[in-house]
């Protein structure tokens, strides 16, 4: 590579050493898409879970315009570094993987383009590509399984780079899809895992004219890419939850379809996956033919499409629960809601653990005492474990009985977007990236325009394994674990910050959208908002605390009364049957006669003790009656001098002395 084109890199995505993998864990997100006709003031709206968890990483950036590099040759290509698939922290502390050519009359800086700006448009930018200044949304990732994959390195471009790549060079979702298409065919295509389980992408892409959902795989070589997408209608609303969803494909439809219809039909063919002539499936099923179904268990994906049109068409009672989500189409593609959907009902939904509903994850043993709609993740060996002691090996019965129900609302989300775009053709009608940190049930969606000139250091900094309560991210997930101590009543109370703060959030953004303040009042005013959120945020995980700490009810002046456990709960764990019995002896083989070892030991002990004292005194008393001898035998013999006086005193003091350490009087050792 050029010193050039290296300069490029470095300026795009940071510089240092590649120190992470190519391919990153499998990242499982929902996402949504609703048509202008749909929404209440006529916006087009996207949104997208980033449910990497671990050590995902949690910042947004906006990225600035760049100058792009056009070949030597014949200048209408333009050159473009790309970057490895780098998901966790640091996701821009990476080396270029290689290269791609962009042609320039698939951008809007074509020769023939009026637009004469050599500058990439600058855009939002987080695990993807999510939102850039032209009102072009390429922000809807959902990873997917696929009947083929490959690796990276003869797959040159990922999902992350091909959806930066469509913000820099595009305005519109047609030509953004068309464009990425090309470049997967061309340059090959790797997904988020070499795995069939996340070998594809789904992508949710939309301008505020249209919208689409894009699917991408990589061919059966591992060089090159099949992509469908498929329009959703103006007046519907449709999901993507880790699972393709395109079913019948009509290419001669271009209004709603694109694709490269003729190369998907010759892999499908060539692979025995489908022929035209086969009368048991004449008809191309797009997700039957390339998508190897829901991965992690059964529900995984097609749980999270019910909840989500329950919610928004609950006049068309869906089925719950289905035999196999790839064989069967229990969920169209896309739904009209029953009303016209707002910004708070995309928060709603991002906010969902099917309450109440039989899957209600609030309720039921493994919520725990106080409804923790949090279910941890269980180790990869841990949980082989299990279905292997329940299932004995048999994998279809491992795939659908060993799991948690998989939320849309999920604990290890490390952002959740909504990218809203507005019909009006007026230019004040800037597009709005709508910005929740964390779990969507713990955090605040935080606005951000098109037009600011930065992001405020709590988004734009945070590192999951190091706690920094200057970020948002860390706001929020503090917050959230300590509402984890009694979220049935703690839940509540986040609820109702949610709502008061998002609500000065969309009059504020009324506020903007409404007046022509310069860019740098408009940074200012979002920069603010978020400060007072985070502040508030940071006051409430405080009253969390205090509320009902050590179980007590801490409001009542000079009471505190116990709060205890629910009594369904207090039951099924047993409460009623009291403590549990003494442990059994350590050991049932000792004659029943037979005295304790501890009791045995204690009278050796005792015995040694007094054969010791009793040796002592023997000994003292012999000494004392040797000396008592010596005394009287130098009385009767000798003369009473000054000499013999002092020597029988000596003899008296040795008395006292203790036997092996007589010493006279001056402290010497005699």
């Amino acid at each position: 590579m050029s010193n050039l084109m290296n300069a490029i890199a470095l300026l795009l995505l940071g510089s240092a050493t590649l120190n992470t993998p190519w391919v990153s864990p499998v990242h499982a997100c929902t996402t949504l898409l609703v048509g202008r006709k749909a929404t209440v003031d006529g916006s087009v709206l996207v949104s997208h879970s980033d449910d990497g968890g671990g050590i995902a990483d949690p910042r947004i950036l906006q990225i600035p315009s760049k100058p792009w590099n056009l070949t030597l040759r014949d200048q209408q290509s333009i050159v473009r570094p790309v970057m490895p698939d780098l998901e966790d922290f640091d996701r821009y502390n990476g080396d270029p993987i290689g290269s791609v050519e962009i042609p320039r009359n698939m951008t809007d800086f074509g020769t023939n383009s009026n637009n004469s700006n050599n500058t990439t448009y600058s855009y939002f930018d987080g695990t993807y590509g999510i939102l850039n200044t032209q009102q072009l949304i390429v922000g809807g990732e959902s990873t997917c399984s696929a009947v083929f994959t490959a690796q990276a390195g003869p797959a040159r471009l990922n999902i992350n780079e091909l959806s930066r790549i469509a913000l820099e060079y595009t305005s519109k979702a047609r030509q953004a899809i068309r464009l990425m298409g090309y470049l997967a065919e061309r340059y090959g295509f790797y997904g988020a895992s070499d795995n069939l389980e996340g070998g594809a992408e789904s992508l949710l892409v939309a301008d505020p004219q249209e919208g689409f959902v894009l699917h991408i795989l990589p061919d059966d070589t591992g060089t090159s890419a099949i992509w469908v997408a498929q329009r959703v209608p103006d007046h519907h609303v449709t999901v993507v939850a880790n699972m393709f969803i395109i079913r019948t494909v009509d290419p001669d439809d271009t209004h709603n379809f694109m694709g490269n219809f003729e190369y998907m039909y010759q892999v499908a063919q060539r692979n025995n996956l489908w022929h035209p002539n086969n009368s048991n499936a004449p008809v191309f099923d797009f997700t039957r033919i390339f998508s190897n179904g829901e991965y992690g268990h059964q529900y995984y994906s097609g749980r999270r499409i019910w909840g989500a049109y329950r919610l928004v068409a609950p006049s068309l009672e869906l089925a719950s629960t289905y035999d196999n989500l790839l064989l069967v189409s229990p969920y169209p593609f896309s739904i009209p809601p029953d009303q016209l959907l707002s910004l708070q009902d995309l928060f709603r939904i991002h906010r969902d653990y099917y309450q109440d509903t039989p899957f209600d994850l609030s309720k039921g043993l493994a919520a725990g005492p106080f409804g923790n709609p949090d279910r941890f993740t269980v180790p990869s060996h841990q949980r082989h474990a299990i279905a292997e002691k329940y299932y004995h090996g048999q994998q279809q019965q491992q795939a659908t009985g060993v799991g948690w129900e998989r939320p849309i609302a999920l604990f290890r989300t490390t952002y959740t977007t909504v990218s809203q775009v507005h019909s009006s053709h007026n230019s004040k009608d800037d597009g709005t990236l709508w910005l929740g940190v964390y779990a969507p049930h713990a955090t605040c969606f935080l606005p951000f325009s098109t037009r600011v000139t930065s992001l405020p250091d709590s988004i734009t900094q945070g590192h999951m394994t190091k706690l920094d309560k200057s970020t948002a991210f860390w706001t929020f997930r503090y917050m959230h674990s300590l509402a984890r101590l009694r979220y049935n009543l703690l839940a509540p109370l986040i609820h109702e910050a949610q709502t008061k703060w998002e609500g000065i959030a969309l009059e504020l953004q009324q506020s903007i959208l409404q007046q022509q303040d310069d860019a740098e009042t408009v940074t200012q005013l979002y920069h603010n908002h978020t400060a007072h959120v985070l502040r508030a945020w940071w006051e409430l995980a405080d009253t969390l605390v205090f509320l009902y700490a050590d179980g007590y009810d801490n409001q009542q002046e000079f009471k505190a009364p116990a709060l205890g456990y629910p009594t369904e709960w207090l039951e099924r764990v047993g409460y009623q049957n009291g403590p549990p019995p003494p442990p059994p002896p350590t050991s049932q083989n000792h004659d029943d006669n037979t005295l304790p070892f501890g009791v045995v030991t204690t009278i050796l002990f005792l015995v040694v003790v007094v054969a010791v004292l009793c040796k002592w005194r023997n000994t003292f008393q012999h000494h004392y009656h040797k000396n008592e001898h010596k005394k009287h035998h130098q009385h009767h013999h000798h003369t009473q001098t000054p000499e013999t006086i002092r020597s029988d005193s000596m003899d008296s003091m040795d008395r006292f002395v203790p036997l092996g350490d007589k010493k006279n009087h001056y402290g010497s050792l005699q």
